[in-house]
């Protein structure tokens, strides 16, 4: 037996689930890009399920998406690492330009 799988704890595999607007879809099924900014404020998934939701988002919903997982970010990172150039400068300047900003 590996001692790396001695180290982590098995947790149960979650199948993607998520739903619009109450009704449950097949995520896997959707076209990329098809999903609206009207859809994803009514998405309820699971962290699999929002996983595969992202690549089906057309680019207001992916924008408004990145915009909501970056005002949740809770680590405090250094100025010295990339995770804190990633959050402070290069999304939020990504962003701007998909706008059009």
């Amino acid at each position: 037996m590996e001692l790396r799988s001695l180290m982590k704890p098995k947790t149960p595999e979650l199948k993607p689930h998520v739903s619009i607007d109450g009704v449950d879809i097949d995520i896997a099924a959707v076209k990329p890009g098809t999903i609206t900014l009207d859809q994803y404020k009514k998405v309820r998934a699971n962290t699999p399920g929002f996983r595969l939701l992202y690549s089906k988002l057309n680019n207001e919903a992916l924008i408004a998406a990145v915009k909501h997982n970056l005002d949740n970010c809770t680590h405090p990172f250094s100025p010295q690492v990339y995770e804190y150039a990633l959050e402070n400068y290069l999304v939020p300047e990504l962003i701007k330009r998909l706008e059009g900003k």
